[in-house]
């Protein structure tokens, strides 16, 4: 299997998927690179990234008042970023993607109850 930046399996042996459009970190990519607001808020620490079920847990714990910004693991491996052997976001790829980790949303279990006050 090749290794090499630029080959399709180079992410594979991390997040366990091939290089493809379909997942989200692409999807950010270009949105960084394409659109000016996006990559202001990047660049100035306001953005937050994730996939749906973050974006609804966020809107349904407060908002911007306080909502929890999370996700769990079958979500986050599905955005080419989450290191499969860790369960945690992998550093060395979120600058491929302009990505900080700031920006993404925490990685929980799925098995523990979450925004309840």
């Amino acid at each position: 299997m090749e290794t090499e930046l630029g080959s399709k399996d180079y992410f594979r042996a991390i997040t366990g998927l091939p290089i493809s459009t379909y997942f989200s970190a692409f999807k950010f990519k270009w949105l960084y690179e394409n659109v000016k607001e996006v990559q202001a808020a990047v660049d100035g620490g306001q953005a937050c990234w994730g996939t749906v079920d973050s974006w609804l847990i966020f809107q349904l714990t407060g908002g911007r008042r306080g909502g929890l910004h999370i996700t769990d693991v079958s979500n986050a491996s599905r955005t080419m970023l989450m290191n499969l052997a860790t369960c945690q976001w992998h550093d060395p790829f979120l600058p491929l993607f302009h990505m900080t980790r700031e920006a993404l949303p925490r990685i929980v279990s799925n098995a523990e109850v979450r925004g309840r006050e």
